[in-house]
């Protein structure tokens, strides 16, 4: 699980620098794949001109993603410790 979660974290990094937020950020948006994540349902992706725009979007992403978990503390627990050192915090 955490090789998977460390993938994620990379992939959202990409979409942090790129200024993307997805817009419906859950679980069953990820395709784990041989290569690492693919993201789906990208109709509501949105490419942010402002970075004040783009914080606010993307903090909401990275909630939405978080609440995947409510069940799972332990899996929680590590998405948060990964979130936090892979700088995805606002």
């Amino acid at each position: 699980a955490e090789a998977s979660l460390q993938q994620m974290m990379a992939l959202l990094l990409k979409l942090k620098g790129a200024r993307l937020s997805h817009g419906d950020l859950k679980a069953t948006n990820f395709l784990m794949t041989a290569d690492g994540p693919l993201i789906i349902d990208l109709d509501s992706m949105r490419e942010h001109r402002f970075a004040w725009s783009f914080r606010r979007a993307f903090a909401k992403d990275l909630a939405r993603f978080r609440a995947n978990w409510t069940r799972a503390p332990e899996i929680r627990n590590l998405l948060d410790r990964l979130m936090g050192t892979a700088d995805l915090r606002f």
